[in-house]
């Protein structure tokens, strides 16, 4: 989220939509992509039980990245 929509609960709103829907679903599994300088992301992710399950070196808009792989077992 932009910074000015920050600290408003919109992203544990999502994060919930989220996990209901794929609930609803009778989805298995719920896998989210990030980089390892978003901390705020990964709190999240961490804060609804997802865990960390592989990260890999990455290039992406001219910088050197680690991506993440965060998966939610349901």
């Amino acid at each position: 989220l932009e910074k000015k929509m920050r600290e408003k609960g919109i992203g544990n709103k999502l994060m919930s939509t989220l996990i209901e829907f794929a609930k609803d679903k009778n989805y298995k599994n719920i896998y989210l992509w990030t980089v390892g300088f978003l901390d705020v992301a990964r709190h999240l992710y961490e804060k609804y039980g997802f865990e960390l399950v592989e990260t890999k070196g990455s290039s992406v808009w001219g910088k050197k990245l680690t991506e993440e792989k965060w998966n939610l077992k349901l």
